[in-house]
């Protein structure tokens, strides 16, 4: 709960992890998750996705850094107060409620706006969400 952290390496499953003061890391992990902290930094690394699996990732004060396998699709939903959202995936169907900023640059989609960001990741699929107050998030294809 204070000044500790979730660390998840090399398991399959469907993972539901909740911290407080602390950050969150999943790495090398197959499967879907729900993963939440108020103070800290979340990292996924999947190396294979649940297919059909909602996931949901959101953090106060801290980035969320998430990766899959380059063939992910996902209909996302994404919000950060102070930051942006960064992608090296094929962002497409971009919608949202307000001002929306969308510039590509070395590959990667940079999206700005005040307000929740529906798009598709590469054909669409079930539900990502990620939030966001203070950070960036990064969703980026495994190498």
């Amino acid at each position: 709960m204070n000044s500790g952290n979730i660390v998840v390496e090399n398991l399959q499953g469907e993972f539901e992890l909740t911290n407080v003061n602390g950050r969150i890391a999943l790495t090398n992990v197959g499967g879907s998750a729900i993963a939440s902290t108020i103070n800290g930094r979340i990292q996924a690394s999947f190396t294979q996705v649940k297919q059909g699996a909602p996931m949901a990732f959101s953090t106060l004060n801290g980035s969320i850094d998430l990766s899959f396998p380059p063939t992910f699709n996902a209909n996302l939903r994404a919000k950060t107060d102070r930051g942006e959202v960064l992608s090296d995936y094929e962002v497409g169907a971009l919608k949202n409620e307000g001002n929306v900023n969308k510039t590509v640059e070395k590959g990667m989609t940079r999206i700005e706006s005040t307000r929740w960001i529906t798009a598709t990741i590469n054909q669409g699929g079930p539900e990502l969400m990620v939030k966001t107050v203070n950070g960036n998030i990064y969703l980026r294809r495994n190498k």
